[in-house]
């Protein structure tokens, strides 16, 4: 492989890696295999149209520079749209849990406020006021 190209793919290589630590590993690695597949593609595609070794080389410099802004943007998407999903699911587990613990308050009242009716109506029955009332 031609020097140049060489290092022209190893420096995206080396940016995506170096943009890319820290982050969630699926992320990382899905972001990764991203570049590493475009390199290949647009290598391969290169190739077969006959482009100098020296030409794909300096177009992926380029790529690389004008990409930074847009790979940074990326990243700061990707852990926003991460911690806006976890704040998320968060309140909605906090909302389930809530909801459960409502459901059993009223399942609890009513069962125990019908009991206790049941309780009141034998206690009635056995001193005889249900009997007076009828």
């Amino acid at each position: 492989m031609n020097p140049l190209l060489f290092s022209a793919i190893a420096l995206v290589k080396g940016w995506t890696r170096l943009y890319t630590i820290g982050m969630d590993p699926v992320s990382r690695n899905r972001r990764r295999a991203e570049v590493e597949s475009d390199l290949w593609e647009f290598h391969e595609d290169a190739r077969r149209h006959r482009a100098s070794p020296e030409g794909i080389a300096i177009h992926m410099f380029i790529r690389l520079v004008a990409g930074i802004p847009c790979d940074l943007l990326w990243r700061f998407e990707d852990e926003r749209d991460r911690a806006t999903i976890s704040r998320r699911s968060t309140w909605m587990t906090a909302g389930a849990i809530g909801a459960a613990f409502g459901i059993a308050a009223l399942w609890a009242f009513f069962t125990f406020s019908s009991l206790a009716t049941k309780v009141n109506a034998v206690f009635e029955r056995r001193d005889g006021r249900g009997a007076q009332a009828n």
